[in-house]
């Protein structure tokens, strides 16, 4: 009688347990999420897939601690932190390990906008020796009365990829007034410039690559030649792909079923998309990790 009654309690209160503990998870891994975005280099995603894995692993382990099973409760727990070890060696093969650079002043990036029907758009030039990650642009807009509007523009610019020293992205829309008024604003009194931009440290030796497309299969070829003096364990490449935007494409060896490899100085290595991937152009290496 008293195990039942135990146990009934155990029930009813099991909402309140869960409440706070899951109050007390998400201030912590939100803190440390925060923390770690705002004060070092790590990815968003790995903060979002390791935040995801501790929340439901502090609160699977809270449920089955709550019923008696604290043992259960700290499998849970090793199992969790076996999956995030697990996790870093993906990501160490997908997320290229290229220096980020944050510039909030002196950006080397030109700006230019211009007026598009009811909307205001721009055009980035990248002007650094470092591929261009994103860039901050902000518009001040302005009333038919030459006051300018309470809360500028602002918009974050990205694209398919990072951009390459000398390229351009043009005409991006920053923002748009309502069809049915355009009479308040003046949007050709709009100024904008670039408050905040994100660069990615250029590679310092980058191999030889001639790239193969297969229409047949889809799985395209990249014949790798490392002309320089160090050793290369990792490549990324990017190319425009059909949509006619540049994106990430990743790939493996061709020839062997390991997916870790080595190119030694005067070695090649042919490798290929790990997708089936059709009308591939431009293709280029963005980041190489070395020995």
């Amino acid at each position: 009688m008293n195990r039942n009654a135990d146990l009934v309690l155990r029930v009813l209160a099991f909402p309140i347990v869960m409440a706070i503990t899951q109050l007390r998870v998400l201030g912590l891994v939100g803190g440390t999420a925060f923390l770690l975005l705002a004060h070092t280099d790590v990815e968003p995603v790995r903060i979002i897939i390791y935040g995801f894995v501790a929340v439901a692993a502090i609160m699977l382990a809270t449920a089955l601690s709550h019923f008696g099973g604290g043992l259960l409760g700290g499998v849970v727990i090793v199992v969790a932190v076996i999956v995030m070890w697990k996790s870093e060696v993906i990501f160490d093969r997908v997320i290229p390990t290229s220096d980020r650079i944050h510039l909030t002043e002196n950006i080397p990036v030109s700006i230019r906008h211009s007026v598009s029907g009811d909307a205001i758009v721009v055009s980035i030039i990248n002007n650094s020796s470092d591929w261009l990650e994103a860039t901050g642009v902000v518009c001040q807009g302005y009333f038919a009365d030459g006051s300018p509007m309470e809360r500028p523009w602002t918009k974050t610019v990205s694209w398919g990829h990072w951009l390459a020293p000398g390229e351009e992205i043009e005409r991006a829309q920053i923002a748009s007034v309502y069809p049915d008024d355009p009479s308040r604003y003046d949007l050709d009194r709009t100024t904008c410039r670039v408050v905040h931009a994100d660069f990615r440290r250029m590679p310092a030796f980058i191999p030889s690559i001639e790239f193969e497309p297969q229409s047949g299969s889809g799985h395209s070829l990249f014949h790798v030649t490392n002309d320089n003096s160090v050793t290369i364990c990792r490549l990324w490449f990017s190319c425009i792909g059909s949509n006619r935007f540049r994106e990430s494409i990743s790939t493996r060896p061709a020839y062997s079923e390991e997916l870790d490899y080595q190119i030694e100085p005067g070695g090649t290595l042919t490798l290929m998309t790990s997708d089936a991937r059709y009308g591939l152009t431009s293709c280029r290496v963005y980041a190489v990790k070395m020995l």
